[in-house]
């Protein structure tokens, strides 16, 4: 079921329990988004800057991508490209390249 309410702010205490057990990346779609909007991203940061939520939360945002970028194809290979990054990123040393293939992630949305 689709959420129906959106929090006006990110849950700063789940980020913070979510973040003493792993690294979080969050893809952040162009305007309008009314799932992840940019202004989020933006207290993301400053919750970052204050120390309230941990620095393992990477973000990043698209601005030509659209929420619903699985409809548009030639927005699924920036989103592969952000996953993969990601787990890249998170697994440090996990040569990635050599398991996942842009292509082959792409053929499976």
């Amino acid at each position: 079921q689709e959420i129906r309410e959106l929090p006006e702010m990110p849950n700063d205490v789940a980020l913070r329990l979510i973040g003493d057990i792993c690294s979080t990346s969050i893809l952040f779609c162009g305007c309008p988004d009314q799932w992840a909007p940019l202004f989020h991203m933006e207290d993301l940061k400053l919750l970052q800057r204050n120390s309230k939520v941990p620095h393992n939360i990477n973000m990043l945002y698209i601005e030509e991508l659209r929420h619903d970028f699985v409809v548009h194809p030639e927005m699924i290979e920036p989103v592969v490209r952000f996953c993969l990054n990601s787990i890249r990123v998170i697994g440090k040393g996990l040569n990635v390249g050599d398991t996942f293939r842009l292509q082959d992630v792409k053929s499976k949305l």
